[in-house]
């Protein structure tokens, strides 16, 4: 087998492959070693402060979910409907529940989820991608004092 471009220390060539068997080489090699895009996925939780019962509006909250692809990668996220369904997502907490849910738009007109039930999906293509995760509580909840809190599971698909 031809070595190919084989430069010697001595400063002289003692074989070189021609420009179609370069191409041909590195072909081969494409196919027979493919490789795949590696991603990773972080999320800074959504945190809606204080709640009270006596508010006339609800509570929102943003948090965000970041997207790092070692090469231009086509992805699609989806979020876990947690205590509750993706209709409407659950905070427990001392002894009781908050009724919320979370959007992929600030009009909170589009509830991020699986793509089930009328839920939507975050797509992005690139190596690095940041989007922003809309929370809110609807006012008029009546709940004891106390701390409320949901665990939501983040799926990339790339």
């Amino acid at each position: 087998m031809k070595q190919l471009c084989d430069f010697p220390f001595t400063g002289t060539r003692r074989s070189c492959a021609t420009t179609a068997s370069v191409v041909a080489a590195l072909m081969a090699v494409a196919v027979a070693f493919p490789l795949e895009a590696a991603c990773t996925v972080t999320a800074q939780m959504v945190s809606f402060g204080d709640y009270s019962p006596l508010a006339m509006s609800s509570t929102d909250g943003v948090g965000a979910i970041a997207v790092s692809c070692d090469e231009s990668t086509t992805y699609t996220l989806s979020l876990s409907s947690g205590a509750g369904s993706q209709s409407e997502r659950t905070l427990v907490g001392s002894g009781a529940a908050l009724a919320y849910n979370l959007y992929t738009n600030a009009a909170h007109s589009e509830i991020w989820g699986d793509a089930s039930g009328g839920t939507a999906t975050v797509s992005g293509t690139g190596t690095a991608g940041s989007h922003p995760v809309y929370g809110r509580i609807r006012a008029g909840q009546n709940v004891t004092v106390g701390s409320y809190a949901d665990a939501i599971t983040v799926t990339l698909d790339y």
